[in-house]
């Protein structure tokens, strides 16, 4: 489910999402004569649900435009940080869609294995909304 909503989204904002073997980081985005592209190395990851959770995150880069180089301040890399996961939160785990869960009895782990993004990106979702 959650994977094909992002490549729905990235599709119809035409951003392209590439499989790449970086050597030194899972996934990044990057814009490049305005067009966005996120690249991922699906080898770096454990499962379905990290390849999700930076995907979404990734796409949160880019349709914030919150992109940063290694060389920019600490503060910037943060703030660009928030902004990618506050989207991806806000568009896939919706505030509802927790209550929901919560209103059914599942756990956390549970919610994460239904909808297919790791348990720590639910927890971010979590206090985003409830703190």
């Amino acid at each position: 489910m959650t994977n094909q909503i992002v490549n729905e989204i990235a599709e119809k904002n035409n951003i392209a999402i590439i499989e790449y073997p970086f050597e030194s980081f899972k996934a990044c985005s990057l814009e490049n004569n305005d067009k966005y592209y996120i690249g991922i190395n699906k080898n770096s990851f454990l499962n379905e649900a990290e390849i999700n959770t930076a995907k979404a995150h990734e796409l949160g880069h880019c349709m914030t435009g919150a992109l940063y180089c290694e060389h920019s301040p600490l503060f910037t890399q943060e703030k660009c940080e928030y902004r990618a996961n506050r989207w991806a939160i806000r568009k896939l785990v919706p505030k509802s869609l927790l209550i929901d869960y919560f209103k059914k009895g599942y756990q956390m782990w549970e919610i994460a294995e239904e909808i297919d993004l790791t348990e720590e990106f639910l927890w971010q979702a979590y206090y985003h909304y409830f703190r």
